[in-house]
């Protein structure tokens, strides 16, 4: 496992624990006793505290409150910043597992995705690891069992972890947990909370408080219910007339509200019968989402329309508080509130919910091979001959300007486009799974997300998709699983995907497969091996005038020679590389062929092979071409060791150590520590 603390991973200040609502009544003693049990733990200990009561009575807004006080006070806990987790233990989706909300927790603190293990103790580890000497407010909200939170721990440090939960979760003293129990309000406090609702627009109103009584009676305490009420009176709706509605509306029970109150679903039914009808509309459809957060995409899915339309309706949801604004273009249901969306859905239009999450996967679809598009534009025509195209939508895909947008869409919609996959695939909607597959693929390519896309994949994985889709879907596992050291996986993968080629007569995609396979074995620092795969790729691709992939097997067998000490006849291989490469759509790869040319000519003139390394790692730096800034940087400290230059040569070592680290690459970053350990130099034991 790599020392993350020495990383450099931890980027600026997290704050993703969800904003505070102004108004808020009568809970003065439970926070005056979370704020003791903080200050018990002492200043290097984690306080862990465990907020449990029924739905809707304010766990999440008391837990949001007192985590953002504590980061207001700069000397105290969650100095450095705040996380948050909706483990929806409650949802109408499923529990969230540990390991993902692992992986979420050390992308936030800047671990690269291709750097973080994929199995649940390993990740556990590092998250210890990542989290030890800081103090970070954590929120993980709606969970459903002490195991499900103890995995979450951090590592030892000034922490404040507060859990919410519908049961009391005895087994978290185990973990020197405290459980405090959240009651509704009283009748004073509820009403209190209603008359500021009235109050927000209007100072100088008087709302008549015998009314606001009787209402914040009839909501039983809940503060989610005197918010779903309130609002309306905020609007201009008078007490009287909510006091009338809400009295109506408590003589239509069901099961959703079975396990709460009558007085949830009361107040649910009644907000929900305000809404205007396209929001209402908007509402209910987006209680079948799949995924666990609502964006914009979900909405031209699940709802239609352009985007302005639908950011409307996010807007007018958040205003009628039946949907929680979670910052950067993020929104979720709280839990009850989507128990009752998905409930009015099954009641309003229950035939349309099937022909609905068709129309989100092929959303989902379009826009994920128009990001793969922009991002990946030579791939494209074998993408059509293997007839892979994007599904008719009622929507326009997403437009991207550039390849960062693009991949910064990709990486937002993470989640999302998982879990429409794993839905498409159960759905049997084969076309939506093959081209979200294949648009998540960039994930891979530029962030070495392999575990991301092995889900992905794994749900086409099911699908009857025929030979020709089978072929390309098995050769991206090859990668993926080799990439994750799972090597006996990814020779099987590679094996079955090159059978199916050679099957249907496709020299080029068995060359495509071979290639690969190589790569994999110089990636796990096996140069002689990628060779013998690399140059029975070549032979191929020379037969059949393939450009583009010919000059990226030519690359990584120059690549493979100068690993070898053959930089002499890397030389030429490199050149031809370069010719293929320069000029194309493909600029990482030509880049990334002049690093390996610069270092096989290096012994013609030492000075000129410098210069060019420096430009090249100038132009990789500038454009973020991880993987050819860190060959660049390996290659200017093999340079000044060659020179007798340790202390140069250790420099560069260690800022490729720092690049490969990001990249997940592990048996380079051990050859490389070879070579520091060479020179004198001790490197961090450590090697990721």
């Amino acid at each position: 496992m790599q020392n993350i603390q020495n990383s450099g991973a931890i980027p600026q200040m997290v704050r993703q624990v969800p904003p505070v609502t102004p108004h808020f009544v009568n809970r003065g003693p439970i926070l005056d006793s979370m704020r003791e049990i903080v200050a018990q733990a002492g200043g290097g200990h984690t306080a862990l505290i465990c907020l449990y009561g029924m739905g809707g009575v304010g766990k999440s807004g008391l837990a949001s409150r007192f985590l953002h006080e504590l980061q207001s006070d700069q000397d105290g806990a969650g100095r450095d910043g705040n996380l948050f987790y909706d483990l929806r233990g409650f949802s109408p989706d499923t529990t969230a597992k540990p390991n993902d909300v692992l992986e979420v927790f050390l992308r936030s603190l800047g671990v690269p995705p291709a750097a973080i293990p994929p199995d649940l103790p390993a990740r556990a580890s590092w998250w210890r690891s990542a989290s030890a000497g800081k103090s970070f407010g954590i929120l993980l909200d709606n969970a459903v069992s002490a195991a499900q939170i103890r995995s979450l721990l951090p590592g030892e440090g000034a922490h404040v972890v507060v859990a919410t939960a519908r049961a009391r979760l005895a087994g978290l003293t185990l973990d020197g947990g405290r459980l405090l129990r959240v009651d509704p309000l009283d009748d004073t406090a509820a009403t209190k909370l209603l008359l500021d609702l009235a109050r927000a627009t209007d100072a100088d109103a008087e709302p008549d408080e015998a009314s606001a009584s009787r209402v914040a009676a009839l909501c039983g305490g809940l503060p989610i219910a005197v918010n779903a009420v309130g609002v309306h009176a905020v609007e201009g709706l008078t007490l009287a007339d909510a006091e009338t509605g809400l009295t109506q509306h408590r003589t239509r029970l069901s099961a959703l509200s079975s396990d709460e109150t009558e007085s949830v679903q009361a107040a649910f039914d009644f907000s929900y019968d305000a809404l205007p009808p396209e929001t209402a509309r908007a509402y209910r459809r987006l209680g079948w989402h799949v995924g666990p957060v609502i964006t914009l995409s979900v909405v031209r899915g699940l709802v239609g329309g352009g985007g302005a339309e639908c950011a409307r309706l996010l807007r007018s949801l958040v205003s009628a508080s039946m949907l929680t604004d979670l910052g950067g273009g993020r929104y979720r249901f709280h839990d009850l509130l989507a128990l009752h969306a998905k409930g009015k859905a099954a009641q309003d239009e229950p035939e349309r919910r099937a022909d609905a999450l068709r129309e989100l996967a092929e959303t989902y679809a379009r826009d994920s091979l128009a990001a793969d598009a922009v991002i990946r534009p030579y791939a494209q025509a074998d993408l059509a001959a293997d007839g892979v195209a994007p599904p008719s939508a009622r929507s326009e895909p997403a437009r991207f300007a550039d390849s960062d947008q693009a991949l910064s869409w990709l990486e937002a919609e993470r989640e999302n486009i998982i879990a429409v996959a794993e839905y498409a695939a159960e759905a049997g909607l084969t076309s939506c799974t093959v081209a979200i597959s294949e648009g998540f693929w960039p994930l891979y390519l530029h962030k070495r997300d392999a575990s991301g896309w092995l889900r992905v994949g794994d749900a086409e994985l099911r699908m009857d998709t025929g030979t020709r889709l089978r072929g390309r879907l098995l050769s991206k596992r090859g990668l993926a699983l080799g990439f994750l050291r799972r090597v006996e996986e990814a020779q099987e993968a590679f094996s079955q995907s090159q059978a199916l080629w050679e099957e249907v007569g496709e020299p080029g995609r068995v060359a495509q497969v071979l290639q690969r396979r190589g790569l994999l074995a110089l990636g796990k620092e096996r140069p002689d091996q990628a060779l013998g795969h690399l140059r029975s790729a070549c032979e191929l691709q020379e037969e059949l005038g393939v450009r583009h992939d010919r000059g990226i097997t030519l690359l990584a067998m120059g690549r493979a020679l100068n690993r070898t000490g053959g930089e002499a006849e890397a030389a030429p291989l490199l050149r031809r590389a370069l010719g293929l490469l320069e000029g194309g759509k493909d600029a990482n790869h030509a880049l990334r062929a002049r690093i390996a040319l610069a270092r096989a000519t290096v012994d013609e003139d030492r000075d000129q092979a410098r210069g060019a390394l420096e430009e090249e790692l100038e132009k990789a730096s500038e454009r973020r071409f991880e993987t050819a800034r860190a060959e660049a940087l390996e290659a200017l400290g093999d340079l000044a060791a060659r020179a007798g230059d340790a202390e140069r040569a250790v420099g560069h070592y260690s800022a490729t150590v720092e690049v490969l680290r990001k990249l997940g690459a592990r048996e380079t970053i051990a050859a490389v520590h070879e070579r520091m350990s060479a020179l004198g130099s001790v490197p961090d034991s450590d090697s990721g």
